[in-house]
């Protein structure tokens, strides 16, 4: 198991550094004092690409002393939001939602972020819900 995060720790957002490996980002976090990082679904697709297994993500979370805080950022949970999503932000949507809990037991994320790119003409009642 990874390590756990508390109030007021560190994360390094994905965002942040978009252009790093997942095995990149977790060791310059661990080395610059960061308690955990954000990934998003592509660094563990291309993680499992590269030939490393969940265990061996794990491992690597445990050794560097850091922890996943969230997977971002899932667009696709309120039905229709995906037509406010930019051609950009297209690629995030590849990973549904199972998919998104998958890896977030594979890697021991402590939340998903859950984004609405644009609410179109949703209710609040359907987005609360």
């Amino acid at each position: 198991m990874s390590a756990s995060l508390g109030f007021g720790d560190l994360v390094l957002c994905a965002g942040s550094v978009p252009a790093s490996g997942l095995a990149e980002r977790i060791a310059a976090a661990a080395e610059a004092g960061f308690a955990g990082v954000s990934l998003f679904p592509h660094d563990y697709h291309r993680a499992r690409a590269s030939g490393l297994a969940d265990a061996d993500l794990r491992a690597l979370l445990r050794d560097h002393g850091v922890a996943v805080a969230e997977i971002d950022p899932l667009l696709s949970w309120l039905p229709g939001a995906a037509a406010g999503v930019s051609e950009a932000g297209r690629a995030f949507l590849e990973t549904g939602e199972d998919g998104f809990y998958a890896i977030a037991d594979a890697v021991g994320a402590r939340s998903i972020n859950a984004a609405l790119a644009d609410p179109g003409g949703a209710s609040l009642e359907a987005i609360g819900d």
